[in-house]
């Protein structure tokens, strides 16, 4: 914005077309600024939840490569639980805060999964299906 207004003071528009020109300048800038800033947002947080992931499931993090957590078992206790759903819900909540409308398409379309999965995983913690015992026979 600053480069725009020293612009504007230092020349003069011979024609309304070169006015014209600067002010469309200054009504898309916000609007790219806005779209960068959401995406930016958005490439956080999934890089939020997938170290939240890693850190919550060693043995997936193993799986996929990521040896930082080798020497640790995931823990599942009543306790463990209920903070990996908060902290789910807080993720849920940082996802709505991003406007949606501002994201390139693409970007759009992995906001809407995201938004899926992570409802359906804080909607499904209303069951509590984390106590149902499983067995592999």
């Amino acid at each position: 914005m600053f480069v725009f207004r020293i612009y504007i003071k230092q020349h003069s528009f011979p024609n309304i077309g070169h006015l014209v020109a600067v002010v469309a300048m200054l009504a898309i800038l916000p609007a790219a600024q806005s779209g960068d800033s959401a995406l930016a947002e958005l490439e956080q947080l999934f890089d939020d939840e997938w170290e939240f992931r890693l850190r919550e499931d060693p043995l997936f993090a193993t799986r996929v490569g990521d040896d930082r957590y080798n020497g640790r078992l995931p823990s599942n206790t009543l306790a463990d639980q209920q903070r990996r759903m908060e902290v789910r819900r807080e993720f849920l909540r940082r996802l709505r805060a991003i406007a949606r409308s501002a994201l390139p398409r693409g970007a759009g379309v992995n906001y809407d999964i995201f938004e899926r999965l992570l409802r359906d995983q804080v909607d499904e913690a209303h069951f509590q299906s984390y106590l149902m015992p499983i067995t592999n026979f």
